[in-house]
């Protein structure tokens, strides 16, 4: 790199660069959040109680269907429980179309009758269920909702592109239950409604009995985590139970803007996002936004003649064309010349020709925007951890789904090493971070399981 783009690094660095110091603020100020949001509705964090209450044993056995919407694909998913923590997922992905996310509601949830249509009729693995009188369904359904049962919910707001009409403020059990009855499915039951944080959580759980949080680290980020009833001062049903599972909503962390560490390049990103300040931590740290905040970086830097000789792109001028996997293929990138960041920039992106220290910038610049990320995450799964204090003298599982801990160079690394700092070595030693595939279908199927057995329900 010259001159001016090591100077260009080093003041996008102190930008980038959370200190110790600045991660600890964000810790006292989540859990200062967790506690307002567990006190009163309409605060910062949701802080939805889930209505589970029970733990999975791992002897669970059955056949149960799952759905799954909350990102790019809708799930359809047959989950054989088989006892043992042992499980068995047969599963289809349907794509969703611009137009099932931004259209009216009712073509949305008769979209998904039809793919459960299909997945029961067509699918050899299905025969279980399609012998079987009554089909208990669990729904996955990842954005906020005002839980009042297992499961009945309704849509508090959209979140992740998805704006379909006349679903916001209805309950989506019944949306759902619905239209599987219009397309005469009459015998599947919506049995539970599921966050996939909650999901994610129980599904670990059924292999690991000391899970306290589930997390996703993915297109969006949320967690859910098993809190103390007599710390949940909102709730008035019933308590004969020790805890519920909470589900945070933990990406509207920050909505103020005041504690996290916002750039301009977060601004304009949240300027031109369908809800602006809205989901400010998500925006910061998941892996639908952080490809975005890299391409606002490199056209910041293109204007100021750093990079690319000044030259840009219809390509790279295109909002939100930058994607997330880019930026964990030229993170990856250890080739001399970096090959593939000449690639990406070049065929993909279209950018007439770039130097190499054009490229090493750039892959400075995504190493940045990945390092922050893990970062602030680390910070509030601390937050998390830190506010069930009680059970760190003990071993602690946390379940973790989504691209960007699976796939994101690094991600995990950094994760792990804020959790040390934070929580100091001998604590961050027994929390074992588990990758909990399919929890959003298993956990689905579990809490099915629970619901039709009469557990949590009044």
């Amino acid at each position: 790199m010259d001159e001016k783009q090591n100077s260009a690094f080093r003041e996008l660095e102190s930008q980038f660069n959370l200190p110790e110091a600045k991660l600890r603020e964000i810790v006292d100020s989540f859990i200062k959040a967790m506690e307002d949001g567990l006190k009163a509705n309409g605060q910062n964090l949701a802080m939805i109680p889930s209505y589970v209450t029970g733990r999975p044993t791992g002897k669970e056995t059955g056949a149960y269907l799952a759905l799954d919407l909350g990102g790019t694909n809708f799930r359809v998913c047959q989950v054989n429980l088989k006892g043992g923590g042992e499980f068995e997922v047969t599963q289809q992905k349907y794509a969703l179309s611009l137009e099932h996310k931004t259209g009216d509601g009712k073509y949305l949830f008769d979209f998904l009758a039809e793919c459960v249509e299909d997945f029961i009729t067509s699918r050899a693995e299905a025969e279980l269920l399609r012998q079987a009188a009554v089909i208990p369904l669990g729904f996955t359904f990842s954005f906020p909702i005002n839980q009042t049962a297992i499961n009945r919910g309704k849509l508090l707001q959209w979140t992740k592109s998805f704006t379909a009409t006349n679903v916001v403020g209805h309950d989506v059990a019944q949306l759902l239950q619905d239209a599987l009855n219009r397309k005469h499915l009459n015998k599947i039951k919506v049995a539970a409604l599921v966050n996939d944080t909650v999901g994610t959580l129980l599904a670990a759980g059924y292999a690991e009995p000391t899970t306290t949080a589930g997390v996703i680290f993915g297109t969006g980020t949320n967690t859910a985590y098993l809190e103390r009833i007599e710390a949940i001062p909102k709730w008035d049903g019933p308590n004969d139970e020790a805890e519920m599972i909470v589900n945070m909503e933990w990406g509207a962390f920050g909505n103020d803007k005041k504690v996290l560490p916002v750039t301009k390049y977060d601004n304009r990103l949240d300027n031109s996002s369908p809800a602006p300040f809205h989901q400010i931590f998500e925006k910061m740290i998941s892996g639908l936004y952080l490809g975005e905040i890299t391409r606002n970086i490199l056209i910041d830097l293109i204007d100021r003649n750093i990079i690319f000789g000044s030259h840009c792109s219809t390509e790279m001028n295109k909002p939100f064309n930058f994607d997330t996997a880019y930026v964990s293929s030229i993170i990856s990138d250890n080739s001399a010349d970096l090959e593939e960041v000449k690639l990406i920039l070049e065929n993909t992106m279209g950018i007439p020709e770039t130097s190499a220290g054009d490229r090493l910038l750039v892959k400075s610049v995504a190493q940045l925007v990945s390092e922050r990320a893990a970062q602030l995450s680390g910070a509030a799964l601390a937050a998390v951890l830190l506010k069930r204090k009680d059970l760190l003298a003990e071993k602690v599982t946390v379940g973790i789904d989504g691209t960007v801990y699976q796939f994101l160079p690094g991600f995990k690394e950094s994760l792990i090493k804020v959790l040390e700092q934070l929580l100091g070595k001998d604590t961050a030693k027994k929390i074992q971070l588990v990758l909990a595939k399919d929890g959003s279908g298993v956990g689905a199927a579990l809490t099915a399981m629970m619901a039709i057995k009469g557990i949590n329900i009044d």
